[in-house]
This record gives structure tokens, C-alpha cells and sequence, in this order.
């Protein structure tokens, strides 16, 4: 079975501890105003839809890099679970202890309550959709739900699965050119048909199936694209670049009418919108060392919505709303540089082992 070769260009000298950083604090802004129901005020300019697209397009780029580098399935799966697991269950379980403080039932009564159990069931099986509630917990809350962030993790865990697959089928020499088509046009079809569905319909539920594993299948395997294709992507760079945002801009904008180029910039927008993201990850050197402090964006990401909650439980945005807004983002940032050094950083740090 041949070996993959990844292009002699890569370096480890890029900007995706930034880039992450950056959508880490965005998600956060865009949460706070949801939760307490003035999305429509947001002055964030960075979307929900970019950060998310812009998270799973960093991730296939660096998972598949990290695959390939060695090839062994097992260091693989033992990589990503050290990465993903102690911080994630250490979010959950703190969270279903902690806030029997600020439950309206007694202490008693909450560890007593069936839907203290259901909770931990399905968050640890990262089904959280199954159970986002704690027992009577933030119940004059705009929303109610603990961790509405965590959703996200069961769909990287499905992409993750993903990678030992097309890296088996192009070691057996199968054409990665169009095997990646393949799973783009799959995952394109897919998320296109639910927007379809949406629309016609009026159930969101199309619109939320269209953001999970397969819809975003084509923004993660984007990332894949470029890195095994990465010198073509090097020596076309200024070209693609300008390209890439002249179609963000016309698909963002929706400067187009429903036309047939329309569709066709739809259709292109996450291929180069990766472009974008992975052109402005190896470019602007002096920001490369951004993360020489630690990987504080994962960390963000699990503990920002209960913090968000948590203040909202105590009103704090009511006595002043921009106020809490930094203080929301000043507490997150403080668990996460604690997450990273005293929980993440230290699992990383253990040797391949079971």
C-alpha cells in the first residue's frame, strides 16, 4: 500500500492558532447576543456561518495533515480523543455539579431527579440534543439550554472517522482528484436539498439537519483538498486568493440574482472559501506566533455558553449590557488558559498509551 506524500511546503509556521482564536472569540459575541434575544443588534462582523465553516475547514486541513504524518489509525484515534475528551467531560461534569447552586430545586431533589441522569447520559454520549437541560435551571433565562455549543463536537467526531477512509482509498491508488469530488458533490447535494426542503416547508428541522455531519462534510474535505494539493495551491496563490474573494464577497453579499452563476458560486463557495482561510494561514507571518502561549480556542468554545448563562441568570446585563459582554469574554478566556494548562496541555503531553 503506497504511502501518502504531502508536499515538502508545509511548515508549522502559520496562523491557525490565530484564525481559531479569532473564531473562538466570535462565537462568544454572537452567543451573548443570542442568549439574551438581540441577535438582530450583533455588531460582530464574522458570522455564525463563517466561523463554523471557517472551524471544520482548519480542522480538515490540520486532522488530514496530522493523519498523514503517521499513519497509524490507532495514534490517530488516541490523538483526537486526548485532544477532545478530558476537556469536553470536564466541561460537563462541573457544569451538572455546579449549578445545583443555582437550581430552583433543593440539593437533594436535583441529584435526585431523573433528568439530572438523562443529562449526563446524553452529553456524554455527546447526544446532547437529547437532554440540554438541567433540572430547573436557568428558568427565567431568554433560553434555557446549558451548553448550546456542544452540539458541535459530535459532528467533528463523525469527520474525524472520515479521514482514515479516503487516506485507505488513496493509498490503494484510488484517484483522490475524483474521490473528493465525490464527497464534495454528496455533501453539497445534501446541505442544497435541506435548504430546498426548509424553504418549502418551513421546518427548521431540515435547516439543522443541513448543519450536520453531512452538510458539513464539504467545507471539512475542502480543507483536505488543499493540503494534498497544496504546491498547486502555493503557485496559484495570488490568483486564487483574489478569486476566493471575489466569490465570499458575491455569496456573502448575495450580490448575484437566483441565476445559473448564482448556483455555480454556491456550489464553489466552500472550496474557496477555504482557499481563503488556508491562504490567510500560511500569510501575515507576524502572526505566527500567536499561540506560544497555548491552544486557549478549544477551551472557549466548550466553557463560553454557560459562562454567558450564568451571568444572564444573575442579570448582570441588565445593569449594564456592554459591560457583560467583555466580562463574559475576560471569565471564558480565564477558564480556558486554566482548561489548557491544567487539563488539555497535559493529556497532550502523555505518551500514546491507552
Amino acid at each position: 500500500m503506497q504511502k501518502i506524500v504531502l508536499s515538502s511546503e508545509l511548515n508549522y509556521k502559520n496562523n491557525f492558532d490565530f484564525l481559531r482564536f479569532l473564531f473562538a472569540l466570535s462565537v462568544v459575541i454572537w452567543h451573548y447576543y443570542a442568549l439574551i434575544g438581540r441577535v438582530k443588534d450583533c455588531f460582530w462582523p464574522i458570522s455564525p456561518s463563517m466561523i463554523l465553516n471557517g472551524y471544520f475547514t482548519i480542522s480538515g486541513f490540520l486532522v488530514t495533515w496530522s493523519y498523514c504524518n503517521n499513519n497509524d489509525i490507532k495514534i490517530y484515534f488516541k490523538k483526537r480523543a486526548k485532544r477532545i475528551m478530558p476537556a469536553y467531560y470536564t466541561v460537563v461534569i462541573l457544569c451538572a455539579l455546579f449549578f445545583s447552586l443555582i437550581s430552583l430545586l433543593s440539593i437533594k431533589d436535583y441529584f435526585c431527579s431523573t433528568h439530572f441522569y438523562k443529562y449526563l447520559i446524553a452529553n456524554f454520549s455527546f447526544m446532547n440534543f437529547i437532554e440540554p437541560l438541567l433540572p430547573r435551571v436557568f428558568t427565567d433565562n431568554y433560553s434555557k439550554t446549558i451548553n448550546g455549543a456542544l452540539w458541535t463536537i459530535k459532528v467533528e467526531i463523525a469527520l474525524y472517522l472520515c479521514v482514515p477512509l479516503y487516506c485507505f482509498l488513496i493509498r490503494k491508488k484510488v484517484n483522490k482528484g475524483m474521490l473528493f469530488i465525490f464527497i464534495y458533490a454528496i455533501s453539497m447535494a445534501f446541505s442544497t436539498y435541506c435548504i430546498f426542503l426548509h424553504n418549502k416547508t418551513g421546518n427548521n428541522i431540515y435547516n439543522i439537519l443541513g448543519r450536520q455531519f453531512i452538510g458539513q462534510l464539504k467545507y471539512f474535505i475542502s480543507g483536505a483538498i488543499l493540503l494534498f494539493y497544496f504546491d498547486t495551491f502555493r503557485k496559484y496563490f495570488k490568483i486564487l486568493f483574489v478569486l476566493s474573494l471575489v466569490v465570499f464577497v458575491v455569496h456573502y453579499f448575495k450580490l448575484l440574482s437566483f441565476s445559473r452563476l448564482r448556483v455555480i458560486v454556491d456550489a464553489l463557495y466552500p472550496i474557496f472559501y477555504a482557499a481563503l482561510i488556508i491562504g490567510i494561514a500560511f500569510n501575515f507571518k507576524y502572526l505566527n506566533n500567536f499561540g506560544k502561549y497555548g491552544d486557549f480556542s478549544y477551551g472557549i468554545c466548550l466553557i463560553h455558553f454557560p459562562v454567558i448563562q450564568t451571568l444572564i441568570h444573575f442579570n448582570m446585563h441588565e445593569y449594564n449590557f456592554i459591560f457583560t459582554l467583555f466580562l463574559s469574554i475576560i471569565i471564558t478566556i480565564i477558564l480556558a488558559v486554566l482548561s489548557w494548562h491544567f487539563i488539555e496541555k497535559r493529556f497532550l503531553k502523555r505518551r500514546n498509551s491507552s
